[in-house]
């Protein structure tokens, strides 16, 4: 019995834009340290989220000075109808981070704290198609 591709495929969803304040950069306006903790944030996100998720990728962004990042979840939850929360290890005492899946995909947005007057750098963590 053969059965058509188009019946066992899935749409993939693509990336919701990037909700405010997010904004993107080309060359990195942080410095050593602040790429130091940014380092270590992303390798402790990558691994808890390679293994399930392998072809998951960064997507660098970064909230300019006075940018609040609290608004971000609803924002994504909005733009992702039907995911579900994903919890991502535990507590992180240099940032914030949050996760959705739909059991195939996932998106992760994480961040450094720093002050309200000051950018702060974000990854988003994916492997949906942009």
């Amino acid at each position: 019995m053969v059965i058509g591709a188009g019946a066992c495929s899935q749409t993939v969803p693509s990336l919701p834009a990037d909700p405010p304040p997010l904004a993107r950069y080309s060359e990195y306006p942080f410095g050593t340290e602040t790429r130091v903790r940014e380092v270590d944030q992303q390798t402790r996100i990558l691994a808890a989220l390679k293994p399930r998720f392998p072809d998951v990728r960064l997507l660098p962004r970064m909230i300019p000075a006075g940018g609040d990042w609290t608004a971000l979840g609803a924002a994504y939850q909005r733009a992702l109808p039907g995911w579900k929360k994903l919890p991502i290890g535990g507590d992180d005492p240099d940032g914030w981070r949050f996760a959705f899946t739909d059991g195939s995909h996932v998106v992760t947005v994480a961040g450094l704290r720093r002050a309200a007057d000051r950018a702060t750098p974000v990854t988003i963590y994916t492997d949906l198609p942009s």
